[in-house]
């Protein structure tokens, strides 16, 4: 019993690691711009398309095909912005007017991945899964606590970077 309540608090704790890493990303952009942009969600997952595209398909370096994801999910970000949502912010747009873009925005990039890349399951396989190491009766794969440590890692940096710029509110990108 007790292995298994650890099994759950650690697969918790790796699951609550990615999840704090999106969820960021989601209170970063309420801050800033006042409406909670659902396509943030997609937006990431297609990004993670790109990465497998460029790693398994291209046969690109993983590091590489890594750094040119996250410059692909920028871009993408900035250039649903620029495009989107500047624009409408131009025109007054209400808030429900930006919820039901953003919504759209989910659709389309859903249906744009699943169109592009099937419905079935894609794996990178760049870290093996390995043997799992046993803490205290409950198994964690290497893998996993590359995702946590780098988890943490990420969301020091976030805290760090947002505190010395507390003047986000209202100077950011998107709500100009």
């Amino acid at each position: 019993m007790t292995n298994a309540f650890l099994q759950l608090l650690f697969n918790g704790i790796i699951a609550g690691a990615i999840y704090s890493l999106v969820a960021s990303g989601f209170s970063l952009i309420y801050s800033t711009c006042k409406f909670v942009h659902f396509a943030h969600g997609a937006t990431i997952a297609f990004s993670a398309y790109f990465l497998y595209f460029l790693f398994s398909a291209l046969g690109l370096n993983f590091w590489l095909s890594m750094v040119l994801a996250i410059i692909f999910g920028s871009f993408l970000g900035w250039l649903v912005n620029k495009i989107i949502y500047k624009k409408l912010r131009k025109r007054k747009a209400s808030n429900v007017i930006l919820l039901m873009i953003s919504f759209t925005l989910l659709i389309f990039f859903e249906s744009l991945i699943l169109m592009l890349f099937g419905a079935d399951v894609k794996t990178i396989g760049y870290i093996k899964i390995a043997k799992g190491l046993e803490f205290f009766g409950a198994i964690i794969t290497p893998l996993q606590i590359v995702i946590v440590i780098t988890s943490i890692i990420l969301l020091i940096f976030f805290i760090l970077l947002y505190e010395k710029n507390q003047d986000w509110q209202g100077n950011a990108g998107c709500c100009g």
